[in-house]
């Protein structure tokens, strides 16, 4: 039973206790540390992470609500999640803090520290040791300019003692009586969650070559694709990494290239890969996306920006060898040829168009679409499989199949016809190639109870493309 301890009797058992399992994640996001002088300040924010601020050196002020929370050297700031703030310099002189945000996927531990009302916690006082003990690791390792060895391990560490004393404290503040509050997470806070999620996966899978094999087995966690894009952005100032703009990069990226799928961007000093899930019919136009990457960056950064598109593929693993290769590449590449690639991908993008156009004439070939563009059969053959991991004629059979399924779902036009009009002369060929494409023969498909009419439809499910 759940939320209880349990108590079975098995033969020769005296007695057994067992306890429900549990799952829950916390997550350290934007820990930074940062000096800054007289009349600086930060606009009003809010964030669905708990804050933990603390002043180094000097005096700072921060409003939430309508009361400003002034803090001298060693008091701790505690901002509970979704409070709108603001922060400025409270003092003449120059003033130094760090800030740590935890995020707690957890449906007991989040909403009690979510009730925590802001609080100031001083220098000096039993809880600000404690707190200030977790954070002494972070203010060293983000002092030094290298990092120490075990620096990641510690901070794990740290990071869940921290997170014990915060939970142990607002287990001691809550209000017994008060009973369980529901909290119910905006949509924008779900989402971040499961970017998260995807951005661990992604390193997880596409990190390593020894994954390769465990990444068709894992497929299910990554978001439905039918392509997948694979970018590197690199920044030109040297000190970038060093700043809090790399959070503000990531974002930027994440809203640049929203409209071509689910984005999954993964910090890899010295460059950012965006690894972009697709589930456009045809092969959605990525590289127009780069020219918008980098201006986009430049103009929130105020820095130069590289952004090069590694590849475009249907096939994960093909995807992972790209996002491995792109540091390497990169590091070894002069960026003028990082530009000379785009243009295979335009070349292909181009054809793809060019058979959904016109998908309907029965004497396309691979031979007639390279002669248009210029360039051998041979060639176009290769990019297409290449660059897609399928031939043309799977492409332009999946073209037709898509266009063929759509007919027999929304008219009354005879199967024949529909053969005719999907660019199929024979139609017995067209219904064996229909019926190995979905598993049902056309007139099956028409008349199958199971078929439901639908707008979202209009794309074949990823299972049959794949």
């Amino acid at each position: 039973m759940e939320g209880k301890a349990t108590v079975r009797k098995y033969e020769n058992s005296i007695q057994e206790f067992a306890i429900p399992d549990y799952l829950f994640r916390f997550q350290l996001h934007g820990t930074h540390w940062r000096m800054v002088d007289p009349g600086w300040q930060y606009p009003m924010h809010a964030h669905h992470f708990l804050e933990i601020n603390l002043v180094l050196e000097g005096e700072q002020a921060t409003v939430i609500g309508d009361k400003e929370w002034k803090q001298r050297a060693g008091d701790i700031l505690y901002i509970p999640p979704w409070a709108q703030h603001s922060s400025r310099n409270g003092g003449d002189g120059a003033m130094t803090y760090m800030s740590l945000h935890v995020d707690m996927d957890d449906e007991v531990l989040y909403p009690l520290l979510a009730q925590l009302d802001c609080t100031l916690i001083a220098s000096g006082t039993e809880m600000n040791g404690k707190i200030r003990r977790c954070l002494e690791p972070f203010v060293r390792s983000l002092e030094q300019s290298a990092p120490p060895a075990g620096m990641e391990a510690t901070n794990r560490v740290v990071g869940l003692q921290l997170t014990t004393i915060l939970v142990e404290w607002a287990l001691a503040e809550r209000n017994v009586d008060a009973g369980p509050q529901e909290l119910v997470l905006p949509r924008d806070q779900l989402q971040f969650r499961e970017r998260s999620f995807m951005e661990k996966k992604v390193k997880e899978l596409f990190a390593d070559s020894r994954h390769t094999a465990a990444i068709s087995r894992d497929e299910a966690w990554l978001p439905h694709f039918r392509w997948i894009g694979v970018y590197t952005v690199h920044f030109l100032e040297e000190t970038f990494w060093d700043k809090t703009t790399r959070f503000s990069a990531k974002l930027s990226l994440e809203e640049a290239l929203d409209a071509l799928g689910t984005v999954v961007v993964v910090i890899r000093e010295p460059i950012l890969n965006v690894v972009v899930f697709s589930n456009q019919f045809t092969v959605p136009p990525m590289e127009d996306y780069v020219g918008l990457c980098k201006s986009v960056l430049e103009k929130k950064l105020q820095t130069g920006v590289a952004v090069s598109l590694e590849g475009v593929t249907s096939d994960i693993a093909e995807a992972a060898k790209l996002y491995r290769a792109s540091k390497q590449t990169f590091l070894n590449e002069p960026l003028s040829a990082w530009r000379s690639r785009d243009f295979i991908h335009r070349i292909i993008r181009d054809a793809i168009r060019c058979m959904e156009e016109e998908y309907t004439d029965p004497g396309l070939s691979l031979a007639q679409l390279a002669k248009r563009m210029e360039i051998t059969p041979n060639y176009l053959s290769a990019l297409f499989t290449s660059q897609t991991g399928r031939t043309f004629s799977q492409h332009l059979s999946q073209i037709r199949m898509h266009h063929a399924r759509r007919l027999l779902r929304e008219t009354n036009m005879k199967i024949y016809e529909i053969a005719e009009r999907s660019g199929y002369t024979d139609y017995t060929y067209f219904s064996r190639v229909f019926r190995k494409t979905f598993s049902v023969s056309p007139n099956q498909y028409r008349t199958s109870a199971l078929v439901k009419p639908s707008s979202k439809e209009d794309s074949p499910p990823v299972q049959e493309l794949r």
